[in-house]
């Protein structure tokens, strides 16, 4: 759902401006630690990549070829536009970057 209501950077899709106004009105105020990104790409774009990546493991696809760092670093990123406090709670839980680590083949 996000990645369909987040901005936009691209002129020609027809909810270009819809977009530009919904978040200057109401979801920049879902990430009110969101800094340095007053159009709100960063996030669209963050969201957009983990929205791919859940539709990859959602229909079963292959994961070998995906930057899993780079998209557990997106995760915490928008976690912390949202809440600092949650995003360092979550990833002292998470186990992603040990794991990785561990892979016995290079990626």
């Amino acid at each position: 759902m996000w990645p369909k209501l987040l901005p936009t950077k691209n002129t020609t899709d027809a909810s270009f401006r819809g977009r530009q106004i919904l978040w200057q009105q109401a979801l920049r105020h879902a990430f009110p630690h969101n800094t340095n990104d007053p159009h709100g790409y960063i996030v669209a774009d963050r969201a957009g990549r983990l929205h791919g990546l859940r539709n990859r493991v959602s229909h079963m696809e292959p994961l070998l070829g995906v930057n899993i760092t780079a998209r557990h670093n997106d995760a915490l990123r928008l976690l912390a536009a949202i809440s600092p406090e949650v995003r360092d709670w979550c990833a002292g839980m998470s186990t992603v970057i040990e794991l990785r680590r561990k892979c016995p083949i290079e990626l």
